[in-house]
């Protein structure tokens, strides 16, 4: 059955695009010569008025200032989304925040065992200097 409709879906594609090239044909062929363009023979009367507006249709002062804010906005807009979408892609956890400068338990653990490591190892680098 499925095989069906889509045999008929493809025969009306067909015969979509047959008919396609038949109405672009009633069109007049593009590579004919354009025809002449006709003269304006007629005469026309120029007047000049001696009122005239200094008003040149631009922004105003006003609209100048909002349309820089608006895009200030938009700039900060984005930089937010930015950043706050980093800080969610790459979490740092209060831990790391608060690094070994403060007085938490966790960083004076680190500190001593970390002097611990240092001391043994130069106690071994002694060692093995005395017994060359």
């Amino acid at each position: 059955m499925r095989s069906v409709t889509a045999r008929l879906l493809v025969l009306g594609c067909v015969l979509l695009a047959a008919a396609v090239p038949a109405t672009a044909g009633a069109q007049s062929n593009p590579f004919t010569p354009l025809p002449q363009a006709q003269t304006d023979t007629s005469t026309q009367a120029t007047t000049s008025s001696s009122t005239t507006t200094v008003d040149n249709g631009g922004l105003s002062r006003f609209q100048e200032v909002m349309i820089f804010l608006a895009g200030v906005a938009l700039l900060g807009g984005i930089g937010f989304a930015i950043v706050s979408d980093a800080r969610k892609a790459a979490p740092v956890t209060e831990k790391e925040r608060a690094g070994s400068h403060t007085g938490s338990a966790a960083a004076a653990t680190k500190a001593q065992s970390k002097a611990k490591a240092r001391a043994r190892a130069k106690r071994q680098r002694q060692a093995r200097k005395k017994n060359r």
